[in-house]
């Protein structure tokens, strides 16, 4: 076993997901899909019937897959729809999780700002997904540990 980002003894893995994400997805229309990055010839109409008709992550997979749609694709789509992501966004500013002395120095010569606490920053988004993210276990974290988690730092 290994601990997690939150310290719990255990992993993360889609299947701990399966129902959150298929309630997310059974909510969404047609015409929000569509909008989503990599939705092109009517995939979103084929998306929705899928989500209709299955009763798991893996099966709606399974049922929108073709040669044309690689199961990478529409897991990244879905998985997108999901944590509502509908744009690709290019990173405003550095989030250290944990770092080390080397790591000290190479964010001195950052082109971006650096943010070590996400109290002081727009992480909205962010905090958002690392709720979602911490149902991802046998044992679900609470909400909120964006913003009460201090960075590790090892000593080099």
């Amino acid at each position: 076993m290994r601990k997690t980002l939150f310290g719990s003894v255990g992993t993360h893995e889609l299947k701990y997901l399966d129902r959150a994400i298929l309630a997310r997805l059974r909510t969404l229309s047609p015409e929000y899909l569509a909008t989503l990055p990599d939705v092109t010839e009517g995939l979103e109409n084929r998306i929705a019937a899928a989500v209709r008709e299955s009763v798991s992550f893996d099966e709606i997979i399974d049922r929108v897959c073709t040669k044309r749609y690689t199961k990478a694709r529409i897991r990244r789509i879905l998985l997108r729809a999901f944590l509502d992501l509908p744009d690709v966004q290019k990173p405003d500013k550095l989030r250290v999780l944990a770092l080390d002395n080397i790591g000290r120095e190479v964010l001195k010569g950052a082109a971006l700002p650096v943010v070590t606490k996400a109290a002081r920053a727009d992480l909205a988004i962010e905090a958002r997904c690392t709720d979602l993210y911490a149902l991802g276990t046998k044992y679900p974290h609470p909400c909120g540990e964006e913003y009460t988690k201090e960075i590790y730092y090892r000593d080099n």
